[in-house]
């Protein structure tokens, strides 16, 4: 073998094994800032619900004042006689769709929202799906979209979480 044809090959086989690394350490970089994101986002999801949870917590007890643990009615005299009342469940609506935006897009993390509040989130949903039916009224087919469709997937983790652990409600 010639020694040009030798200095060659021992360029070819660094090149490959600098090219290997370079692609291991590519794939190594990839999957740390992966990892990373799914951390913050995790993070960020824990930060905003104890943000918002502490402006929903207000709401929900002056809603609770009112209408102890039951469904609200818009046609229910308590509900459509009292304006703040009324302003209430509107703002707590519209942070839990916010939050619910930010669920559906994937800036937060869905899984760990259920865990901090899933099945409360739920609860409030089935209370005020009335309200949020007759606010829909008139061609706004689109409010609370978001909410409503976070609690779906809210509910459909439950039920599988339910079907697998062989949990039965009551």
């Amino acid at each position: 073998m010639h020694i040009d044809s030798i200095l060659t090959l021992i360029e070819l086989v660094i090149s490959a094994f600098t090219l290997a690394a370079a692609v291991l350490t590519l794939r190594v970089g990839i999957k740390t800032l992966k990892a990373d994101h799914e951390r913050r986002k995790k993070q960020s999801t824990i930060e905003f619900y104890q943000e918002i949870s502490n402006i929903t917590a207000k709401l929900k007890e002056a809603i609770d004042k009112l209408f102890a643990d039951k469904a609200i009615n818009p046609t229910d005299p308590d509900y459509a006689n009292n304006e703040e009342l009324k302003l209430k469940i509107s703002q707590y609506l519209t942070v839990m769709e916010r939050f619910a935006v930010g669920i559906n897009t994937g800036v937060y993390d869905l899984d760990i929202y259920m865990r901090c509040a899933g099945r409360s989130t739920i609860h409030w949903y089935d209370r005020l799906v009335q309200i949020i039916k007759d606010k829909r009224k008139d061609n706004k087919s689109h409010l609370y979209i978001d909410f409503e469709h976070m609690t779906n997937e809210l509910r459909n983790r439950y039920d599988k979480l339910d079907k697998s652990a062989n949990i039965i409600h009551s």
